[in-house]
């Protein structure tokens, strides 16, 4: 019996060992996974600290656009302000954080408005719609931001929207 409660006790001791190890793996892992997402910044963007009231105004008033799609194409010039404002919000905003969540999504929000502002598409509005109800989620603390793997998605998501914004710039010079 006293082999038997000795051996158990060794194999107790192992797996709590192990247990242990492959958490330090785990916490070296996410660390590494923060590291890359905080490094997923967008050049030539000055980061601002999110201004949660304007954040409220500009949800609410890209909802009017969608409401009354007929403004878009008077308000480019606004919508460019509120996507240039949305992007030093995303490079201040922690990895991951509601914050960095709302801001690309309002970021994303006005690119579509833009898009409809220059060729109108009932999936533009769609596609605003849907991003300011997640940018409301972020600014309500609700994104869904549980982790660095959300934090790199919301980053790389940025990056595209900033050369979006670039193509609709050569597009919108075009016009």
């Amino acid at each position: 019996m006293r082999i038997f409660g000795g051996l158990f006790i060794i194999v107790l001791m192992t797996a709590v060992i192990m247990l242990f190890l492959q958490g330090e793996d785990a916490q070296k892992s996410i660390d590494a996974v923060n590291i890359v997402a905080n490094n997923l910044q967008e050049e030539g963007v000055e980061g601002k600290n999110v201004d949660r009231d304007a954040a409220k105004r500009i949800i609410s008033a890209m909802e009017a656009l969608i409401e009354a799609p007929s403004s878009i194409e008077d308000n480019m010039e606004g919508l460019r302000e509120i996507a240039a404002l949305a992007a030093s919000w995303a490079k201040a905003a922690p990895s991951p954080s509601g914050d960095l969540h709302m801001a690309v999504a309002i970021r994303s929000a006005a690119s579509e408005l833009r898009s409809y502002g220059m060729k109108p598409s009932e999936s533009n509005l769609r596609r605003a719609r849907n991003q300011l109800a997640k940018a409301r989620d972020g600014l309500m603390g609700n994104a869904g931001n549980s982790g660095p793997a959300d934090a790199i998605a919301d980053r790389l998501k940025n990056l595209d929207q900033s050369h979006k914004e670039m193509y609709q710039e050569i597009e919108e010079l075009g016009n």
